[in-house]
């Protein structure tokens, strides 16, 4: 659950993220495989930023009719604006079961910058990444959230949950 408050006590608030940060660590397999990645990503493309258009699954676009959600075609034009004209390529990821890199948007406004983690996971470790009957696992998310961790610029939403976790592991 998401926590965008401070506690009273300074002491109680660096409990607090301490605690969080230790709850973001990433078991020892999937902290392997995260950092061969990540490794092989920096290797292929050197340094890159990182857009996270996932939408928030706490807050669906039809729950309430007073508010809109940004679409992912909308994420993908404000997130590439915010990376401006920089010549780094761009890794690009989604809680969406669709590929990222399909949308049209993606493609108009970042062309051949976008990079897909998809291409730098080595065939034996899939089985660590993704189950057999879906390629949106945990394990998927938690590898793209130390990818985008690292990234030399990272662009979010601030509605998706996985946006405060990429900061948080930022900050710490």
């Amino acid at each position: 659950r998401r926590f965008s408050g401070r506690l009273a006590k300074p002491a109680d608030q660096k409990d607090f993220a301490a605690r969080v940060h230790l709850g973001l660590q990433l078991a020892p397999r999937l902290a392997l495989l995260a950092r061969f990645v990540f490794r092989a990503l920096r290797k292929a493309v050197g340094r890159y930023d990182c857009i996270d258009i996932s939408m928030s699954r706490e807050f669906p676009a039809s729950s309430d009719s007073a508010v809109t959600f940004p679409t992912a075609e909308a994420l993908v034009r404000l997130a590439a604006k915010r990376v401006g004209n920089s010549k780094r390529n761009v890794l690009v990821v989604s809680d969406s079961p669709d590929d990222p890199l399909a949308s049209s948007g993606v493609m108009q406004h970042l062309g051949k910058r976008a990079v897909r983690m998809d291409d730098y996971v080595p065939r034996w470790l899939v089985t660590d990444y993704d189950t057999p009957g879906a390629n949106r696992t945990s394990a998927r998310a938690l590898v793209a959230l130390y990818a985008c961790a690292k990234a030399e610029r990272f662009v979010g939403n601030v509605a998706a949950p996985s946006t405060h976790a990429v900061c948080h592991q930022r900050h710490a």
